[in-house]
C-alpha cells in the first residue's frame, strides 16, 4: 500500500526531470539561426532560443498572439489568434499543429528537390 503512494511522486518527479532535459537538449542542439514559417502571418523571425533564454519563455510553453515569437524550443506551441490555428516549433520553423502537418512537410520536400534539380543545371 506505501509503495504506490510513492510511485505517484516519483513519477512525477522522472517526468519532469525528462521534460526539463528535453528543452535544454533542444537549445543545446545544432540548429539554424533564422527560420521560415508558412503561417499567414509569420515572418521568418524565430530563432532557436539559447539556454540563457529559456527561462524567459513561458512555462507551459504555450503562446497566443497574432505573430509567432522571436524565440522558441522544440515542441512550443503558438496559437495564431489571427488565423485561430495552432502551430509546433519543429526546432527549425513553425509547422501546423494538425492533421495538415504530412502535407507541410511533403511540399517543403517537394520544393526542395525541385531546387536541386534546377540548380543542377547551371
Amino acid at each position: 500500500m506505501n509503495v504506490i503512494r510513492l510511485m505517484s511522486p516519483v513519477r512525477f518527479v522522472l517526468a519532469m526531470t525528462g521534460a526539463m532535459s528535453l528543452l535544454v537538449f533542444a537549445a543545446y542542439a545544432e540548429q539554424p539561426g533564422a527560420t521560415g514559417c508558412s503561417c499567414p502571418n509569420a515572418s521568418p523571425t524565430t530563432t532557436l532560443a539559447t539556454p540563457d533564454e529559456v527561462k524567459d519563455l513561458p512555462r507551459n510553453g504555450r503562446v497566443r498572439s497574432e505573430t509567432p515569437p522571436p524565440k522558441a524550443v522544440f515542441g512550443m506551441i503558438w496559437n495564431d489568434t489571427t488565423s485561430q490555428r495552432e502551430y509546433i516549433f519543429d526546432g527549425s520553423e513553425w509547422v501546423p499543429h494538425d492533421n495538415t502537418v504530412d502535407a507541410h512537410y511533403a511540399a517543403k520536400k517537394a520544393k526542395a528537390s525541385g531546387a536541386e534539380k534546377n540548380g543542377g543545371g547551371k
